[in-house]
């Protein structure tokens, strides 16, 4: 086994524990580039993963993540998705708030919302939350 089939591996198994801490530690003597790499590739997987393969959006056998948007007719409630699906919505999502100009103001000095860091907080959650999840 390759040193960085080995890297590889271990990320693997570290995503889906439900530890974002021990997922993104990187291990004694390796070089944070590598790690990032490693980790980055692995993610890539998420983007590849069927509806089939990935019927649901989970953390491991003992996390499974609904979508819900409150702004959204049919996302209103808590609705459990195939993993693409689930990814599809963050992303749509996350870009709708970043293109929202009350909430990200284009215009130089212009004041950000007092909402602004609860809103960011909430969208690095999703984000972060499902760098761990499969």
């Amino acid at each position: 086994m390759t040193y960085l089939s080995q890297l590889k591996r271990l990320a693997e198994s570290t995503l889906g524990s439900g530890n974002l801490r021990v997922a993104v530690q990187v291990p004694d003597g390796e070089l944070l580039e590598e790690w990032l790499a490693v980790h980055t590739r692995t993610y890539e997987r998420l983007t590849q993963c069927t509806s089939r393969e990935c019927p649901v959006m989970c953390a491991g056998p003992r996390f499974e993540y609904h979508w819900q948007d409150p702004t959204s007719v049919k996302y209103r409630r808590s609705t459990r998705l195939s993993a693409p699906d689930y990814i599809e919505c963050l992303l749509n999502w996350t870009q709708a708030q970043m293109d929202d100009e009350q909430l990200f103001p284009v215009q130089p000095g212009a004041p950000f919302p007092p909402q602004f860091v609860d809103r960011i907080k909430a969208i690095l959650r999703r984000l972060f939350r499902d760098g761990a999840a499969r």
